[in-house]
């Protein structure tokens, strides 16, 4: 590393380059600088002014905005229900649990989860969704565990170690 010192930081006047690209990054000449400098020169943008432009892209104004919608990494999705009294912090619930609520006509108590029952987490039709307890959460997917390893067994399922996948034998 010809660009760092012996402690790992950057050497003073070295040019930086984006290996993946194998390009230098382009620099921005002082022409350009001076006229960016020049166009918000006198330029006061007041509080009032900030908080109008805030408020000009919340919500459904935001080009972002999808519905209140957002998906984790887990592949379950939240719904912006702020007023919700089990919203998180984002002020955001569970679709899942908001559907099972919906079709029982009361809010899930803290200790009830909703299992998902072909596993996948984004598919919350009502028949796809059943109310049960941590412990029965948890036992359903050991039942579905074991079940995958005596398919293993009776050689019904096998892994193809080149796919990486399991396949039908």
């Amino acid at each position: 590393m010809k660009d760092r010192n012996e402690k790992g930081r950057f050497i003073k006047g070295h040019t930086s380059i984006k290996y993946w690209l194998g390009k230098k990054r382009p620099s921005t000449s002082k022409e350009t600088k001076e006229k960016i400098s020049i166009s918000n020169k006198g330029k006061i943008r007041t509080i009032i002014m900030k908080e109008h432009y805030r408020q000009s892209r919340l919500g459904s104004k935001n080009p972002m905005y999808k519905n209140g919608k957002f998906k984790v990494k887990s592949g379950h999705i939240l719904v912006l229900k702020p007023k919700h009294p089990f919203a998180n912090v984002n002020g955001r619930v569970f679709e899942h649990r908001l559907i099972v609520e919906e079709y029982l006509g009361r809010y899930l108590k803290p200790f009830e989860q909703v299992h998902h029952i072909d596993g996948d987490s984004s598919n919350n039709v009502i028949d796809n969704l059943f109310l049960t307890t941590k412990k029965g959460n948890s036992i359903a997917h050991h039942s579905l565990n074991k079940l995958i390893k005596s398919l293993l067994e009776d050689k019904i399922i096998r892994f193809n170690k080149n796919t990486g996948l399991y396949e039908r034998n």
